[in-house]
């Protein structure tokens, strides 16, 4: 265990029995965790393969969480050892310690909770590099949950206020409250290029009082007039839907749905918007599929 006040290293289990080899890459995008599921046990199982008996880490924000013990208590058998790692400042972002902890996984799952604070703690330090570099080096497999799924597109969403909600981005396009679609180098996953990635689509509850349908399509717009009208995919998820990616094409036949019955996991593309003979151009065409 490590842990100052600004970051939180805890080990919970370790199988000194399994022989690692070397891990497989691999995307697992897993929702939000709505209801009182942990997680997918299909997707889950196939991510933990890929791990290939190695180390499994969880790293979040805002203390050490009970994953990595979820883990632990259900999926031993597929892993050398579990822990997890709760980066909560730029200061410990920095720490030289802490990108060893990260560099040193083979199965990363980042969970959910805020991506302003991902961005604002880790974008631009050793934390975000060490993620980078076991993505496209040590090419590990790398999962997301909610917030921490948010963050793996090549575009995400990290509102400063409340999140917009579907009436206010399909009555406005550029309401003030999506000024903070980005797009950088903070995590870059092969598989993820030129998409945006939300969640949650049926919550809804005091602070959500709409379902996001209308905000996917409004979030989705909007990247795509940024992007001069060649953005290709969006994906957007409800609660305890996964999805599991090892190839950089998204409509290959190495793509699976892993989903609980009666689950849902609506899929879009948006399409090149074709060109009239006046050189205007008609509006967006999404393909979309469940």
């Amino acid at each position: 265990m490590g842990r100052r006040q600004d970051y939180d290293y805890y080990l919970v289990c370790r199988n000194r029995e399994i022989q690692a080899i070397p891990p497989q890459p691999g995307c697992l995008l897993i929702g939000g965790a709505e209801g009182d599921k942990s997680g997918e046990d299909a997707a889950t199982r196939w991510f933990l393969e890929r791990a290939k008996g190695g180390h499994y880490l969880v790293l979040r924000v805002g203390g050490v969480g009970g994953q990595a013990k979820w883990i632990c208590d259900h999926y031993r058998d597929y892993i050398g050892s579990s822990a997890e790692l709760s980066v909560d400042s730029r200061e410990a972002a920095n720490d030289p310690d802490v990108a060893a902890y990260i560099r040193a996984a083979d199965a990363l799952f980042i969970a959910g909770g805020d991506q302003n604070e991902y961005q604002e703690f880790w974008e631009g330090t050793p934390t975000a590099e060490a993620i980078n570099y076991l993505i496209n080096e040590k090419k590990v497999p790398v999962a997301g949950t909610s917030a921490g799924m948010a963050i793996l597109g090549d575009y995400y969403y990290a509102p400063d206020h409340q999140g917009v909600i579907s009436s206010e981005i399909l009555n406005d396009p550029f309401h003030y409250n999506t000024q903070t679609i980005h797009r950088s180098t903070f995590i870059q996953v092969p598989y993820l290029q030129r998409v945006i990635l939300d969640t949650h689509l049926d919550r809804m509850n005091h602070q959500n009082p709409e379902t996001r349908y209308g905000r996917m399509m409004g979030l989705l717009a909007r990247v795509i007039h940024s992007d001069n009208n060649t953005l290709n995919h969006l994906r957007h998820w409800p609660g305890r839907r996964g999805l599991c990616c090892h190839r950089r094409a998204w409509h290959s036949s190495r793509i699976w749905q892993r989903h609980s019955p009666g689950a849902r996991c609506l899929l879009f593309a948006a399409q090149r918007c074709p060109t009239r003979a006046n050189g205007t151009r008609l509006a967006p065409r999404l393909a979309s599929r469940w």
